[in-house]
């Protein structure tokens, strides 16, 4: 089963930083799903791991390697922050 890894991002609508520091499994092969024609009903064939937080990069990868995962390791972005006066407003 395919993996993709990463860390988890501000969220846009609080100003603060809690809850940053963990790293994300999350299950990204669509291989199981199937389509139940005649009801048009959407499925999955089996139980899969949707989402998995770990405390830090190298328990992630420990875990995923463990189970024998395919993952692909999303790189880390940090924000740019751009320095602001208020009177950058009224320009």
């Amino acid at each position: 089963m395919k993996v993709k890894l990463y860390k988890k991002q501000k969220n846009p609508m609080q100003s603060g930083i809690a809850y940053t520091n963990n790293w994300v499994v999350e299950a990204c092969d669509d291989s199981f799903h199937y389509n139940e024609c005649m009801m048009g009903w959407h499925g999955k064939k089996g139980a899969t791991i949707k989402k998995l937080e770990f405390p830090n990069q190298e328990k992630a990868i420990a875990y995923i390697k463990e189970n024998k995962y395919q993952f692909t390791l999303l790189s880390d972005k940090k924000p740019i922050m751009k320095k602001k006066s208020y009177s950058d407003n009224f320009i």
